[in-house]
């Protein structure tokens, strides 16, 4: 609803990535992912602060909604504690990346956000683009 106006128009939907695009793993040694696996999750993030200023953007200065894309399986502990404080409307947990295909399909997700080429590519949609293509569109 803006300004008062009730609509059944839903405004585009930008899904950003989560794990390895906006939140980084600052433990990427051998004895770091050893005692990931041993003790649970033992992992530091850090978060990338080019794609955190274009969802800030897009979160304060626009009426589009901002999505997280996080595997389920990792949704838990210092994960869940770093992503509280980002500008996001809704989390997207997904178990697989043909779910991400689904949701672009259907309308669900306007527009997928992921530099890696490889994960792009298995989605296989023109709408998961790069974070220099969302730029352009802003």
């Amino acid at each position: 609803m803006k300004h008062g106006n009730l609509s059944n128009y839903v405004e585009t939907s930008i899904a950003f990535r989560c794990e390895d695009f906006l939140v980084k793993s600052k433990t990427s040694s051998i004895a770091g992912k050893i005692l990931n696996k041993v003790f649970g999750d033992f992992t530091t993030y850090e978060i990338n602060p080019e794609v955190h200023k274009v969802m800030l953007h897009i979160y304060r200065k626009t009426d589009m909604t901002v999505d997280l894309v996080i595997e389920d399986a990792n949704y838990k502990g210092h994960l869940k504690k770093i992503i509280d404080d980002l500008p996001f409307n809704r989390i997207v947990l997904i178990r697989k990346l043909t779910e991400i295909t689904q949701r672009l399909l259907v309308g669900d997700i306007s527009y997928y956000v992921d530099d890696d080429d490889r994960r792009r590519n298995l989605i296989n949609n023109k709408y998961a683009v790069t974070l220099d293509f969302i730029k352009t569109l802003l």
